[in-house]
């Protein structure tokens, strides 16, 4: 088999293989020179949630360590400051910093250390992902959703929304097969911290 790929600069991207073994009981195949054959999968595709597994990686084990355990002192901080019925609002490094008792500077080297992202981003992260599940679990409106997630107003967010999950707000909504919500969170490498913020609550 012989693979080229394009890369995007502007956006990550990830590829999947999958190798069967054939056997006689089988159709006859298209001409291998035509291969490698490519197709969408449909959203009951058995195949799709092995490949989401696989692309995306399995939840992480709740038993282990999900965190630099450093980060713990600010993970709590955070999970305070977004305790219900308080929105889930944008907290600033200044104010991550004095969370964590680090410096602004150290706290966004370690969390691009360990998660190709700064604090500031991850935590808007972690509030998409919040807003995404209340689009696809409430029937509150998509106003709602940005204020309750932290958003100036509904098209600040469904800029970033948008930005996160290439699609806006409404339209994920309305989609039969729309992508999960966890999705911009494991591109990131996000899961571990969202777990950790988000299991006290």
């Amino acid at each position: 088999m012989v693979d080229s790929f394009a890369w995007d600069r502007a956006r990550p991207t990830r590829h999947a293989h999958l190798h069967f073994r054939l056997d006689g009981r089988l159709p006859r195949l298209p001409d291998p020179a035509l291969w490698p054959l490519a197709r969408t999968l449909p959203a009951d595709d058995p195949l799709r949630p092995l490949l989401t597994l696989f692309v995306l990686g399995p939840l992480p084990d709740r038993g282990g360590e999900l965190a630099p355990p450093h980060l713990e002192p600010l993970l709590e901080y955070v999970r305070r400051a977004w305790s219900p019925p308080a929105p889930t609002r944008p907290l600033p490094l200044a104010e991550l910093a004095a969370g964590a008792c680090v410096s602004a500077g150290y706290l966004s080297r370690l969390f691009r250390q360990h998660y190709g992202v700064g604090p500031v981003a991850a935590f808007e992260l972690l509030r998409l992902a919040r807003a995404a599940t209340l689009l696809a679990r409430s029937n509150l409106s998509v106003a709602a959703v940005a204020r309750d997630c932290g958003f100036a107003n509904p098209y600040h967010f469904s800029r970033r929304f948008r930005r996160a999950y290439n699609q806006p707000p409404g339209r994920y909504r309305r989609a039969a097969a729309r992508p999960e919500r966890s999705e911009p969170l494991a591109r990131a490498g996000l899961l571990p911290l969202a777990d950790r913020i988000w299991r006290a609550h």
